[in-house]
């Protein structure tokens, strides 16, 4: 703990692998090696720490708070709010350093955000091309989640393109039963491929920058033949 608190997070690593080699079924040095890790935005590392911490100690709080945090920057705010409102069940009174008002605040923050996403997807925004026209641009600006839907038929080419104006936004497509639809890492800003079927395709784009971010959107789909 010394360690982490004094940002030297190598070192402390040190100390908490010979913990964990010492006693490898203690949630506690888990739970610190992920905070190492959180501590640098290594958040996939982190989260394989604190998911360890809260197998070992199903009981416990702590881990579920961090989880929550990590969901949160990764603007996953529903699971957010899952993890956090774990925390707030599992929490024991007395627990050191530990703010209930603080993690009841962070929970409602992931719980409107999170909303906001689900009302984004169940009311999408139809994109359509102009007469003749084979792409159309979007401008929007968005804090959660901004879902669309277009219409095209199989064989044809789509090529979606996501360009920040202001703050970081991610693109995801997804099919018609929001299957994704190649990759989509969180840096992924730009998709293009055949499409397999005739109907419904699913634009997202996600806020990942504290505030809102503004973006434009633009999709082809030249026609067939």
């Amino acid at each position: 703990l010394i360690y982490n608190e004094r940002k030297q997070y190598a070192t402390a690593r040190q100390y908490l692998r010979e913990a964990i080699r010492r006693n490898p079924d203690w949630a506690v040095p888990y739970n610190n090696m992920g905070t190492s890790y959180f501590y640098e935005k290594s958040y996939d590392q982190a989260a394989d720490h604190y998911q360890k911490a809260a197998a070992l100690a199903p009981q416990w709080a702590r881990p579920h708070a961090w989880l929550g945090d990590i969901a949160y920057e990764r603007k996953d705010f529903c699971a957010a709010q899952q993890e956090y409102q774990s925390a707030l069940d599992l929490a024991t009174p007395g627990m050191s350093n530990w703010n209930p008002q603080r993690i009841q605040s962070k929970r409602d923050g992931a719980a409107a955000k999170c909303s906001q996403a689900s009302a984004a997807d169940s009311s999408p925004r139809r994109i359509e091309f102009g007469a003749g026209g084979t792409t159309a641009t979007v401008r929007g600006s968005t804090s959660g989640t901004d879902a669309y839907v277009i219409g095209a038929g199989a064989g044809q080419t789509m090529s979606v393109s996501l360009f920040a104006e202001a703050g970081n936004v991610t693109l995801q497509v997804l099919d018609a039963n929001m299957n994704p639809l190649g990759a989509t890492d969180r840096e992924v800003s730009e998709w293009s491929g055949t499409l397999t079927y005739s109907g419904e395709y699913n634009i997202r784009v996600t806020a990942t920058t504290v505030g809102t971010a503004a973006y434009t959107l633009r999709v082809t789909i030249p026609p067939l033949g």
